[in-house]
């Protein structure tokens, strides 16, 4: 990073023409109220970044976090990053290199209050937890070489790497806490919802079924006269079946018409309960049907949506909750901000 006439310019371009598709937003898995504090890219690159890359002791501090040191690098480190991010490949003018500054030393000061606060809870992240995360993302490499390869560019081990995922992990615990305890959610609030808002839940004619998929006719064929042979339909899926829903035994659930690809339904809305179809093909492969349940058109009882209700108020509410708590102790923190340093920048 250099300046020129007053203004901030960086090259990119080498780190441009390397794949940052190890970076995923801790945010992307979660929906709703956890949306709030983060853009889609900045909290898992700033961790990246800054707690797996040691800063250099000689790196004057440029903030205090409740007594928690912020060195300097850190925030140079993320400001190439937003520079990066949207291109910046020419001089900022004033006005916007302020703007970027202040971003992202808000982004760096969130970062540090939610894990300190995460600290203080005792909240965790299992060694199963971290290594489901961390496969996560390598099973979208061929070899875990490739793998391993794109984080040595980054300057990366896959211990790093791990370290990371657990502080996004962590955070994102954090976040799901605060949201329950910000909202409280009794069943008589659910009800109450229902109540108002009965028209979303109603429902078309639906079936409920099970299938199982293979990637052939004779394969399907051949588990078809198990099951007429006495093997149960949802131990058959659970054994053969290539669909993802095979470990709840081929379970699809409800669906009304239009819901599901037109083979299915046209199956299904035609087979008595528990009835056995044919072998069906489909562009996704071989299937078998079994019909469970029909239900006409009517109203989704409670039970069945208190769980969908709960999610959309957390959705819409749990945004503004989170967001009250967390100005809440940002005002109760204890930040030393040494202004001048960034003014040298």
């Amino acid at each position: 990073m250099t300046m020129d006439n007053g203004q901030w310019t960086v090259d990119l371009k080498k780190i441009r023409n390397e794949s940052l598709s190890i970076v995923h937003s801790p945010w992307s898995i979660v929906h709703g109220p956890l949306s709030i504090v983060h853009g889609p890219w900045s909290m898992v690159l700033l961790l990246l970044l800054l707690s797996c890359s040691p800063s250099k002791p000689s790196s004057p501090t440029l903030a205090l976090v409740n007594g928690e040191k912020m060195p300097l690098s850190d925030f140079q480190k993320a400001l190439d990053w937003e520079q990066w991010k949207f291109g910046t490949e020419v001089s900022l003018s004033d006005s916007r290199s302020q703007q970027l500054k202040t971003k992202v030393m808000d982004s760096l000061l969130k970062d540090r209050l939610l894990l300190q606060e995460a600290k203080k809870r005792n909240i965790t992240v299992s060694d199963s937890e971290a290594e489901k995360s961390v496969e996560s993302v390598r099973k979208n490499y061929p070899n875990q070489d490739d793998f391993e390869k794109l984080l040595r560019s980054k300057e990366l081990t896959v211990e790093d790497f791990r370290q990371q995922r657990i502080q996004e992990l962590t955070i994102k615990k954090l976040m799901e806490a605060v949201t329950k305890e910000q909202l409280t959610l009794t069943d008589g609030r659910l009800k109450r919802y229902y109540e108002e808002y009965l028209t979303e839940f109603q429902h078309p004619d639906q079936v409920r079924a099970r299938q199982i998929v293979t990637d052939s006719a004779e394969k399907a064929e051949s588990v078809r006269a198990m099951i007429t042979s006495g093997t149960s339909f949802e131990e058959a899926a659970k054994k053969y079946s290539l669909s993802p829903d095979r470990k709840k035994g081929g379970n699809l659930g409800w669906f009304g018409k239009g819901e599901m690809p037109l083979e299915f339904e046209q199956v299904c809305f035609h087979l008595n309960n528990l009835d056995l179809s044919p072998v069906v093909k489909t562009p996704y492969g071989y299937h078998l049907f079994e019909v469970l349940e029909k239900r006409g058109a009517g109203q989704l009882p409670f039970d069945e949506v208190r769980e969908s209700i709960q999610t959309k108020i957390m959705e819409t509410e749990g945004r503004t909750a989170f967001q009250k708590w967390y100005e809440q102790i940002r005002s109760q923190a204890k930040i030393e901000v040494h202004t001048e340093l960034l003014e040298e920048k």
